[in-house]
């Protein structure tokens, strides 16, 4: 079964939260609308639904509760942001399927989404294929996703796909296509999330990569790129690409705004937008 949390570009914008902090926020938030009022259960079933370690879970929360954006009250979790009152009424229509998952799952406390049948509906056709959420990210700039749809696409089966069609394997290596999805599949979602944006940055600014996609992926280390003190520092900021002062390992740097939240970075302050 695949599962997937609601987040919006205003958790991301105007909240600032680090990746593992706004799923666990967008979880909260999106059952404080619904039937639940709120999540009810303890911080390791939390942990394991959210796909993240419990110790981060606990930190998560405290940090959350810090910055006045949930509060627990006998043991339920509420989001304590209800000014967006688009979102509330998105988070209630998707009461029901929310429910039916639910039912299928057998876990009284969780806003997740089964998308198996829209999975299946998709690969009816090559044709429709190509409108899948995977393929239309590709046909993207990097600097231009959301970390919504990103992170959508990462979670679904042809997530692989999206990595496929990145390298555009020649034909001497196609037949690798099975082992290169195995090995894949064994990758922590977090690393395929930096893992691809690492990638994607390499191919659209032209850089060689290994003629063989197994092994780009076998032997990519992906970090951030802090851009202080570069040559071409000031062209970035004039660009489209989103940019941003963080905290990160230790001392304040210039990075994109995909690098900050994939690495979980603090402090963050935008510079060019």
């Amino acid at each position: 079964m695949t599962l997937y949390v609601r987040e919006y570009s205003w958790m991301w914008d105007k909240l600032n939260l680090s990746l593992a902090e706004c799923r666990v926020y967008a979880y909260i938030y999106g059952l404080t609308f619904g039937e639940a009022k709120g999540y009810k259960g303890s911080k390791r079933q939390l942990a394991k639904l959210l796909g993240l370690g419990e110790t981060s879970v606990r930190e998560i929360l405290d940090t959350l509760t810090e910055k006045s954006l949930i509060s627990c009250t006998d043991g339920l979790w509420q989001s304590e942001n209800k000014t967006n009152v688009d979102d509330a009424r998105s988070a209630r229509e998707d009461e029901r399927p929310a429910r039916e998952n639910t039912r299928s799952t057998r876990s009284p406390h969780t806003p997740l989404y089964n998308i198996n049948k829209i999975n299946k509906k998709d690969s009816v056709s090559r044709k429709r294929a190509n409108t899948t959420p995977e393929f239309v990210i590709l046909k993207q700039n990097y600097f231009e996703i959301t970390m919504e749809s990103l992170d959508d696409a990462m979670k679904r089966k042809e997530s692989v796909q999206v990595m496929w069609q990145l390298l555009k394997p020649a034909p001497e290596f196609r037949n690798l296509f099975n082992d290169f999805m195995r090995y894949w599949n064994r990758i922590e979602r977090i690393n395929q999330l930096r893992i691809w944006f690492f990638i994607k940055r390499k191919v659209d600014t032209k850089q060689p990569l290994d003629p063989n996609p197994l092994e780009v992926i076998k032997n990519c280390r992906p970090y951030p790129i802090n851009y202080n003190g570069t040559h071409g520092i000031n062209d970035m900021l004039k660009s489209d690409r989103k940019m941003v002062k963080a905290y990160y390992n230790g001392s304040y740097g210039i990075y994109e705004q995909m690098d900050a939240r994939l690495w979980n970075m603090t402090r963050v302050e935008p510079l060019n937008y």
